[in-house]
């Protein structure tokens, strides 16, 4: 998650700048990344997502920063539900890397907006 939140801190200041800003996907059934590199438009608007995307270092340049957060198990269910078991293994070590993230950053703090699911 760290690394996604510096290539995220990355793409928006870009974007801001009105640059091209590149990046790659990560592949999860090999464990590395893709070969090939997406470009993103400036020209176009820019929502990333996750839960490491908020830092004071993608915030700064932020047209608008939203949070939205919940009690940790709906969020587990909810994405589970969405993307199957094939996450479930990773779900602890996500986890533990949010949790780092929002020691570190502390990103509802930075958002413009800020939500609560339940």
């Amino acid at each position: 998650m760290a690394e996604a939140t510096e290539i995220t801190a990355r793409l928006v200041a870009a974007h801001a700048a009105g640059q091209s800003a590149t990046y790659r996907r990560w592949d999860w059934e090999r464990d590395r990344w893709y070969a090939d590199e997406h470009t993103v438009d400036p020209a176009g608007p820019l929502i990333i997502e996750g839960c490491g995307a908020l830092s004071p270092r993608s915030a700064r340049p932020s047209s608008v920063s939203v949070w939205i957060d919940g009690p940790a198990e709906l969020r587990r269910a909810r994405a589970l539900a969405r993307d199957g078991d094939v996450f479930a293994p990773y779900w602890r070590m996500w986890a533990a890397q949010e949790e780092a993230h929002l020691v570190a950053h502390s990103p509802r703090a930075l958002a413009d907006l800020s939500f609560d699911i339940a």
